[in-house]
């Protein structure tokens, strides 16, 4: 019994593009570490922050990185947000078993730092290494914080904008008729309208929210200027021109077939033909 012929399976074209991917080291690596970056820049809350992770305080804990305690609760008199790096000095030297115990770096992006000698900004200088902006916040802060926004953002009208451009370009591809013309119509003066003086228009009706203490994230203004960008992004026409053209590459690939049999055909009769020549010549030698 002859074994079975071993089959090798075909490689994908993701895995051969990630295997050339991989081969370009500086490429791939700086990928890695952008990746490692982007992911640990959502604990940022909890490595930069200038609110206190956990306070004991006459033998209770508070956790104000997770809810708000005003100073009176510590320090009795005391009204406002308290001051935890102070508070932590004040702990210390009173030495009674109360302490606060503060993020890595204990600052934000949104505090001005108004207890700094001079006016700002000022130059790096520890605790601060790369100083202070214009209204006294910590540029190393809002760097760090930022880059977590930017890249979030970005990823988001991505995935907001080809999610709507395949759903709306497929709708319009595969139903064709009136429904393509008319939205085909509606994308065409859509994407003929100037940019600058729409968001001027959106902006003078919609009023941008900012709610204090509440994570960038989940700010309703970043969502409207995801949503803002995401609508002049043209990934509809683009995704309905590849549904469009569908039957174009099936009756490629039809006649590619048929090119393909008409070749293997004339395999099989060359292959019959080198038989034949070669008994005939066996034949002869044969003979003589």
């Amino acid at each position: 019994m002859s074994d079975a012929p071993v089959v090798e399976r075909s490689e994908s074209l993701f895995r051969k593009r990630l295997r050339k991917f991989r081969r370009l080291r500086r490429g791939y690596y700086s990928f890695v570490i952008l990746l490692a970056a982007y992911g640990i820049s959502f604990l940022l809350p909890f490595l930069m922050n200038d609110k206190a992770l956990v306070v004991r305080y006459e033998g209770k804990l508070f956790f104000p990185i997770l809810q708000f305690h005003s100073a009176g609760e510590f320090k009795p008199g005391a009204f406002g947000e308290p001051d935890y790096r102070a508070l932590r000095e004040e702990f210390r030297q009173e030495n009674k078993g109360n302490w606060v115990l503060l993020p890595l770096y204990p600052y934000s992006a949104t505090e001005s730092l108004l207890d700094l000698e001079g006016a700002p900004p000022h130059a790096p200088k520890w605790p601060h290494i790369f100083g202070t902006d214009d209204r006294g916040r910590d540029v190393f802060a809002r760097l760090a914080f930022g880059f977590n926004v930017s890249l979030t953002f970005a990823l988001l009208v991505l995935v907001f904008a080809e999610g709507v451009g395949i759903l709306v370009g497929a709708l319009l591809g595969y139903y064709g008729g009136k429904l393509d013309i008319f939205g085909q119509r509606i994308i065409e003066i859509w994407s003929s309208l100037p940019f600058l003086y729409t968001i001027i228009i959106i902006s003078s009706v919609v009023v941008p929210v900012y709610l204090p203490g509440r994570y960038q994230l989940f700010q309703p203004s970043l969502w409207l200027l995801v949503v803002i960008l995401a609508a002049f992004v043209n990934a509809e026409s683009d995704v309905h021109a590849i549904v469009q053209d569908a039957d174009c590459g099936g009756s490629c690939l039809s006649s590619d077939l048929d090119a393909m049999e008409r070749i293997m055909r004339r395999f099989h009769a060359d292959r019959d033909a080198c038989r034949e020549l070669g008994r005939r010549g066996h034949a002869y030698a044969a003979k003589h």
